[in-house]
């Protein structure tokens, strides 16, 4: 992800797969010794932070030169670990419509905030919900509601996971309602 600041242009970058034992110093230490011009980068780093598999996670900031740079290589070598490097990519979300291709700022389509995100009623809250039958108040379509696992963004369109999963998914929640 891009961000602007003070006339520079910066990238953020996550970095996952750490071992609980490394620590910011130990990271920031790698990053520096990585071949290349970073040991003169001023790099922001968050907090480590649990993830998978009993392993840390981190974000860093930087600029976006140093953060090509540091991209190049496909893993970071950090004492007991090899850290796994991406780019942050930001997809724009309308948390009024819930569509990918936009902003709340610059939304046009109604107003689905007060909307359920199983069956698509108005009034309703997930939470609360009690219909078997679930429906995406996006696509129209029964099967499958607004759930982050279930509608993906890509180019702006909405993609589901393939239908075998989305049915398991659905007899799971009939089970446990």
């Amino acid at each position: 992800m891009r961000v602007k600041e003070a006339g520079r242009d910066l990238e953020t970058i996550h970095m996952r797969g750490l071992d609980t034992t490394v620590t910011k110093e130990g990271v920031m230490e790698s990053i520096k010794k990585t071949p290349g011009d970073l040991h003169t980068a001023d790099i922001r780093m968050s907090e480590l932070r649990p993830n998978a598999r009993n392993t840390q996670a981190v974000t860093i900031t930087l600029e976006r030169t140093k953060a090509e740079e540091l991209l190049k290589h496909p893993y970071l070598c950090i004492p007991l670990s090899r850290a796994n490097m991406e780019r942050k990519i930001n997809v724009p979300r309308c948390r009024k419509y819930w569509a990918y291709e936009h902003s709340e700022e610059d939304c046009k389509g109604p107003d689905r905030q007060n909307t359920c995100y199983k069956c698509g009623k108005e009034g309703l809250l997930a939470k609360k919900c009690e219909e078997t039958e679930i429906s995406c108040p996006v696509c129209q379509e029964e099967g499958h509601g607004l759930e982050q696992q279930d509608v993906w963004p890509s180019a702006g369109l909405y993609h589901r996971l393939d239908d075998k999963q989305n049915e398991t998914k659905t007899r799971r929640r009939k089970k446990t309602g």
